[in-house]
């Protein structure tokens, strides 16, 4: 899991994201601006075209008022000239010819023609009318007629005689009496339309308000649209702008309607049109966008190439750091960010190999004296066990000492009772009294056999003594040794925890770092927490020192006691020996001197009590000092298994701090 969890990390590492970050910088941009680009032309030849679609409109609809408001002017200074009630046979060809003046001038005009209301209609140019023909009954005359003072425009036609799509424009005449009228060619006006161009594929075109086609290049003049789909929408309105498909091309209709005659002036543009006159920008767009791309990429690549390499040297530098091997140096070539980072990596890892040079160091010191402690330890309890056989061999001594000053007690009692009856048993009293400075000898040699020992343990209670105190001050060397590691681990800690500090500030590129950062914490808190078990141990020990030192002090104070009281001792059987001495030599007087002799038993059973009070204290006192070489004996087997788990402890650091190559 941890392994495919590393692969998702490797496909989206700082190669990957920077790929995808410049891309997204390369191409978001590009496409926007070539999108509001291409949406921009678009628009702007939409609005273009549109702008062109009304222009033809209103030009064209003004072209139609020129014209039409030129003919209407005629046709009202004609309808003011001629007197239809004065028309007769003989002013025909008058008003013929003058119509025929005025049509020369007007190319536009096809007829000119007057109608009265007695019936006779007068045209130029003559032609021959059908028979019976009554101009009171065409729809101009009739709609001039309707509306006195004003003049009238029908719907467009075809003319019969020419085929072309004509207007009659009719006005009454000013007595009232007749209609003056003329057929106006709307061949210029179509020639006009024809030659408007919207776009490329626009087109101008004109119907009536019924729907029929006036000018329009698709169909002929006259063809009734007004069942046409397309066309709905204009002729429903006055004016606007519609969407529409004629003949299967969407085009976009702009029209307007004629205040004269009402007439419906459309222009139409071709809507692909938009997109022809957009897609060289859209071309262009993606071609500067590619071209963009191509560079762009060769520059990224370039750079995340450089920066990725930079990164992965690191990261191989973080690994082997990680691996133990300090012996790494990056090459920072420049002052920026990552020139920077190789900087600090380095001073890091000189930092890192100064600590383990100097925590090897101290381990090397710290083993070294630790086995000195262990065979100091080891001197110390195997002197401490010679002690202890000493002493228990002199209680072994005073045990033999004290039956026999129990069985001197007893004969010196027992010489007492004999004194009673001296004068019968004389010659018993003297050799009693020679058994008795024998065994005084004796007690003399063995007081100062006691004493010589007495003496030895008291030098051997002091060199031990002295040795404690320089145990003693080993340990507390040892102990301002791991308070200096712990410092040292402490220190470690903190440098770890700026190093996480800065690995984090540095984000993904500091990852490695901070793997580093993290084994180093460990390796800091592992040493910290191994110092402060030595700490503890070394307390330990320092304690049960001290006890040993006071129980050796103790000791000493008590075998000082005991040297006093064999001294003592020694003293008394010396007096016991001179008072043997004095009953020997003056046992030819003991039969005289009984009641002398009495006294003098007495003092020696008193004198023989005191011994064996004296021997019993001193049996005491060995007692005591057998229990407290015992106690240091203990203590210092105690002393010896802490330096050997304080050496294991300094073996243990040793091989942690072997991990790293210097």
């Amino acid at each position: 899991m941890r392994k495919d969890q590393h692969h998702r990390n490797a496909r989206w590492g700082v190669r990957a994201r920077l790929n995808i970050a410049f891309a997204f910088i390369l191409l978001v941009p590009s496409l926007l601006i070539g999108y509001f680009s291409y949406q921009t032309a678009r628009s702007n030849v939409e609005r273009q075209l549109g702008e062109a679609a009304n222009e033809s409109v209103r030009l064209l609809n003004h072209t139609i008022n020129q014209m039409l408001q030129a003919k209407k002017q005629e046709v009202e200074f004609l309808a003011g000239y001629i007197q239809a009630g004065t028309i007769k046979d003989g002013n025909v060809p008058a008003i013929r010819a003058m119509m025929a003046r005025f049509q020369e001038t007007q190319p536009m005009l096809e007829r000119t023609y007057i109608g009265t209301e007695m019936g006779i209609f007068i045209k130029w140019p003559m032609t021959q009318m059908a028979k019976g023909y009554d101009p009171r009954q065409r729809p101009w005359y009739r709609d001039a007629v309707s509306q006195p003072g004003k003049t009238v425009i029908t719907s467009p036609y075809i003319a019969a005689s020419s085929k072309n799509m004509v207007v009659t424009i009719a006005r009454m005449t000013k007595d009232g009496k007749g209609v003056v009228g003329m057929d106006v060619s709307l061949k210029k006006l179509a020639d006009i339309t024809r030659q408007m161009k919207i776009g490329q594929h626009g087109y101008a075109f004109i119907t009536d308000k019924e729907g029929n086609v006036i000018v329009h290049p698709l169909y002929e003049s006259g063809k009734k649209l007004s069942d046409v789909t397309w066309l709905q929408p204009v002729l429903q309105t006055a004016s606007g702008e519609t969407e529409v498909v004629v003949e299967g091309e969407e085009r976009e209709i702009v029209h307007v309607t004629n205040e004269d005659t009402g007439w419906k002036i459309g222009g139409t543009m071709l809507k692909q049109e938009v997109d022809n006159a957009a897609n060289p920008v859209l071309y262009t767009t993606i071609v500067v966008i590619l071209i963009t791309t191509i560079v762009g990429a060769v520059l990224v690549y370039i750079l995340v190439s450089s920066m990725t390499s930079r990164l992965r040297r690191l990261m191989i530098g973080a690994d082997k750091i990680k691996e133990g091997d300090l012996r790494e140096h990056i090459q920072a070539k420049t002052d920026d960010e990552f020139g920077q980072l190789g900087h600090s990596f380095n001073r890091m890892n000189e930092s890192l190999r100064d600590i383990v040079t100097h925590m090897n160091d101290t381990a090397e010191h710290l083993a070294a004296s630790s086995e000195e402690l262990s065979s100091s330890s080891d001197q110390t309890k195997a002197a401490s066990r010679r002690i202890t056989d000493i002493v228990h061999r002199v209680v072994t001594e005073y045990k033999s000492q004290e039956e026999q000053v129990a069985i001197t007690s007893d004969t010196v009692k027992e010489m007492a009772t004999a004194v009673q009856h001296i004068a019968v048993h004389a010659g018993n009293v003297s050799d009693s009294a020679v058994r008795t400075s024998d065994l005084s000898g004796e007690g003399r040699q063995a007081i100062e056999t006691v004493s010589q020992k007495m003496n030895g343990i008291y030098e051997t209670v002091r060199q031990l003594d002295k040795k404690m105190e320089v145990l003693d001050n080993r340990s507390r060397e040892i102990g301002s040794i791991v308070a200096f590691i712990n410092e040292i681990s402490e220190q470690t800690n903190l440098l770890s925890l700026n190093a996480a500090i800065e690995a984090a500030r540095a984000g993904e590129h500091g990852r490695g770092f901070a793997v580093v950062a993290d084994e180093v914490r460990k390796l800091a808190s592992q040493t910290g927490e191994a110092s402060h078990r030595i700490a503890q141990e070394i307390y330990s020990i320092q304690r049960e020192i001290q006890d040993t030192v006071e129980a050796m002090k103790q000791g000493a104070t008590e075998v000082e006691d005991g040297i006093h009281t064999v001294a003592f001792a020694g003293e008394s059987f010396s007096e016991i020996a001179k008072a043997i001495q004095e009953v020997t030599g003056q046992m030819q007087e003991i039969s005289a001197s009984s009641e002398q002799m009495a006294a003098s038993t007495e003092d020696v059973v008193a004198a023989m009590n005191c011994i064996a009070e004296i021997t019993s204290e001193n049996k005491l006192s060995l007692q005591n000092i057998s229990q407290a070489t015992d106690e240091q004996l203990s203590s210092m087997e105690k002393i010896s298994t802490s330096s050997h788990s304080l050496a294991h402890l300094a073996d243990q650091m040793q091989q942690q701090l072997r991990r790293f190559k210097l």
